[in-house]
């Protein structure tokens, strides 16, 4: 008898191992599972959120976009709307008629070509100690004021409203500018 029970004790304790072998395997395949519907469910998540900031991109350029026309449309009409006739005429001595006319035409790579060949002029030596130096002084400088509205016109008509704003605003800021206020105007309707 005491045999068969440590025959049936024996048994028990190896139906035990084996039992616990299976609970171990089928905890393992569990395991498995939970794993790939877990990396599922993250690979979902990601799904959406990778759409989620597609669409969010998308929407982004769009409005871009948009907001971009318009402001280069609303640009260009306002650069249109200045008169350039009432600029033609040279304090310090430069011929801005040239300028004008090219800007008028739609000739803007005529306009920069030529207003950068008058900065690239060399600033004339006036003595500022004189009356005669400092008005001379005075006209160039107010000729250089001139180049600058009518560079910010020229980018306005061209629809290049951040560059023209940065000038008009630099214009705007100087309190010696014969075109101060002209600047701050545009720069209210920009």
């Amino acid at each position: 008898m005491r045999d068969e029970m440590e025959e049936m004790v024996a048994e028990a304790v190896r139906d035990k191992e084996a039992l616990r072998d299976e609970f171990a395997a089928i905890e393992s395949g569990l395991q498995r599972i939970r794993k790939v519907h877990k990396v599922r469910k993250v690979r979902k998540v990601r799904r959406i959120v990778y759409l989620c900031v597609s669409v969010a991109a998308v929407a982004c350029v769009v409005v871009g976009i948009f907001v971009r026309r318009t402001s280069v449309g609303d640009c260009r009409t306002l650069g249109n709307g200045v008169v350039l006739a009432d600029l033609t005429i040279a304090r310090g001595g430069m011929d801005f008629q040239p300028i004008t006319d090219a800007i008028d035409e739609g000739r803007y790579e005529d306009a920069d070509r030529m207003m950068a060949e008058l900065r690239n002029i060399p600033a004339p030596d006036y003595n500022p100690e004189t009356e005669e130096g400092s008005y001379r002084l005075a006209l160039y400088k107010a000729d250089m004021q001139t180049l600058d509205y009518l560079q910010a016109v020229s980018l306005m008509r061209q629809g290049r409203p951040a560059k023209a704003r940065r000038l008009l605003k630099a214009i705007a800021s100087d309190s010696s500018s014969f075109w101060k206020d002209s600047a701050s105007g545009l720069l209210e309707r920009m």
